[in-house]
Parts: C-alpha cells; structure tokens; sequence
C-alpha cells in the first residue's frame, strides 16, 4: 500500500502545481462518510498519518 500512496501523493501534488482547478495536494482516507488527509507530498516530502482503520486494513492485506 505504501507505494500506491506515494505515487497517488506525488500524483496529486504535480496536479495540483499544474492545475487551474480546485484540486487538492492531498490524498484523503473515506471512511464511514468521513475524509481524513492521510497523505501529502511537498518541497520537504512525502508526509503520510494513517487513520488506525486505514493501518488496519494494511495489515490485513500484508497478511497480518
């Protein structure tokens, strides 16, 4: 899951840079109608904080 998201936040940072729309730089975790920023890439880095449901379910899909 960790790459997926890393591309997704590189992904919405460069289409944020590029974009003449309303596009946020952040990834967004949907969970029981709620969002939560959960990823974000800027001049500093890749900033990732999983909701425990979301690090949950990564350890279910790692097998664990």
């Amino acid at each position: 899951m960790a790459p997926s998201l890393h591309a997704l936040a590189r992904f919405a940072a460069a289409s944020f840079e590029q974009s003449p729309g309303a596009l946020s730089p952040s990834v967004f975790w949907w969970h029981e109608g709620n969002f939560t920023q959960v990823a974000t890439q800027d001049n500093a880095g890749l900033h990732i904080e999983l909701t425990q449901e979301a690090m949950d379910l990564t350890a279910r899909f790692a097998g664990g």
